[in-house]
């Protein structure tokens, strides 16, 4: 039996560019799918299969087409809403428009990326989410509960994950470590952080950094404090390794000087340097200095 996702003059007049380009983009790989008229060999009956096919609300609906072709459904399970989401304190917004979540059916579903900018409904969103696919996270809220971060990775397909003031708390109410967060995420290939100077880093996480899929790793608003050396040395494991290290522009960068000279002095090295961002007067007018080798070769200095 064929797979029909229809398009009728009405859906389209409702429809949001951004969901119309998807469904153009979808509609010629789903009518090429077709549902089996009879359930497969399974150590189940085949009424029981096709009682489970038959009554599972959305999200069960969902997780059984992830099992197997068969348990394909005739109409879409969930309400998508877009690709690109940010939760704010009273609503869930979408580049077009902003939805009460009360007024919201219970079979949501949204992939790509998702900004948090306040966790107070996230909850509820959870409740009401039947597919959740996103694979960059933004988190921006305070404090996110440990259940809610789990909820928002469960994909299994976060690449990108930025943290900013946020702090993923346990159900003991302690933060949860960064290593043990970069522990749940084995996608992840870029991290990005605002710095905290009340909350270092520690051997721990710079040991599993070096031992994680991560590809890119960005720091922000760094301050005088931060240890520029100990954390560069401690990423030596892993030497083609992109780092860009943004101080604030009151930081002296006095001590990012030396390193730099020594790899200029050098001339070949098998080891990627962070780019770093902020004010280096000692090596021109220009507010950013962006050094680093590639190929085994210094780089240029400035951008």
């Amino acid at each position: 039996m064929p797979f029909m996702f229809m398009n009728t003059k009405h859906d389209i007049m409702y429809m949001t560019p951004e969901t119309y380009i998807i469904s153009q983009k979808l509609d010629p790989v789903i009518t090429k799918l077709t549902i089996p008229l009879n359930p497969p060999l399974s150590t189940f009956p085949s009424d029981v299969l096709k009682y489970m096919n038959a009554n599972a609300n959305p999200k069960q609906a969902v997780k059984l087409m992830k099992r197997s072709k068969y348990f394909l459904q005739e109409k879409c399970q969930y309400t998508f809403l877009g690709r690109y989401l940010t939760l704010h304190s009273d609503c869930l917004e979408n580049y077009y428009r902003e939805y009460k979540l009360n007024e919201l059916p219970n079979n949501l579903g949204f992939c790509h990326k998702l900004c948090v900018e306040d966790g107070s409904l996230l909850p509820q969103l959870m409740s009401k989410t039947v597919a959740c696919e996103l694979e960059y996270l933004i988190l921006k809220a305070l404090r996110i509960p440990f259940d809610g971060f789990k909820f928002l990775i469960s994909s299994g397909k976060v690449k990108r994950l930025e943290l900013y003031n946020s702090c993923v708390i346990n159900e003991n109410d302690e933060i949860v470590t960064y290593e043990d967060l970069i522990d749940l995420i084995p996608s992840l290939r870029n991290l990005e952080l605002k710095y905290n100077p009340t909350r270092k880093f520690s051997p721990k996480f710079l040991e599993k950094i070096c031992d994680s899929n991560l590809e890119d790793f960005n720091i922000i608003e760094l301050t005088e404090d931060f240890d520029f050396e100990e954390f560069v040395n401690s990423l030596k494991k892993k030497p083609k390794f992109n780092i860009h290290l943004y101080f604030l522009e009151s930081v002296n960068c006095e001590m990012v000087h030396p390193y730099i000279d020594i790899f200029l002095a050098a001339g070949l090295t098998d080891i990627y340097p962070p780019y770093t961002h902020g004010c280096f007067p000692r090596y021109g007018h220009s507010p950013d200095l962006n050094f680093r080798c590639h190929d085994s070769s210094v780089g240029r200095a400035l951008e």
